[in-house]
């Protein structure tokens, strides 16, 4: 019984011992495969709309009095005006301030209080709908994004269109 187990791990050896020396006599191996990932292509069509200008004429808020430290940080100074915005925007009772202007200041007689005053145009957002629904979209893109649009974009996707059927040859 032992000499059977002896002589079966002696072939396995031998066994191993050969294929070791074959892969060591190998003087070039290459493998190839192409790998293919599925893809999922979303296209998001985004969310347009217009705003309405409640008032043709600049609108005036404020005073908004703030107490502050002794020191008042850039951070700081900039929440304050947010806060003063967001203020004047819910007293207009609007969605947001067009064409904002901001006058802050201390008082002589209490260097530790700020005063924002704000004026702007309150609008408010209308008109919701997917880019695209309307031929107005696709001009209105024109003038937001007009480095997409000019002449030397199309030329240049041109390009990249001839390189690619190009590079199929």
């Amino acid at each position: 019984m032992l000499s059977i187990l002896m002589l079966a791990c002696t072939a396995a050896y031998a066994q191993r011992r050969a294929a070791a020396q074959q892969e060591e006599t190998k003087t070039f191996e290459e493998a190839m495969t192409r790998m293919v990932e599925p893809e999922v292509k979303v296209y998001v069509r985004p969310k347009v709309a217009d705003l309405s200008i409640t008032s043709p004429q600049r609108q005036y808020y404020g005073p908004y009095t703030y107490k502050v430290k002794n020191t008042l940080t850039e951070w700081e100074f900039e929440n304050l005006k947010t806060r003063a915005l967001y203020q004047a925007t819910k007293e207009a009772d609007a969605d947001v301030m067009v064409a904002t202007i901001f006058d802050s200041y201390t008082l002589e007689s209490d260097g530790n209080t700020l005063v924002i005053e704000i004026s702007g145009f309150p609008a408010k957002y209308v008109n919701f709908r997917n880019f695209g629904e309307s031929e107005s979209d696709f001009e209105m893109a024109k003038w937001v994004y007009p480095a997409a649009y000019s002449p030397q974009a199309k030329e240049q996707q041109r390009d990249n269109n001839t390189r690619a059927v190009d590079a199929s040859k």
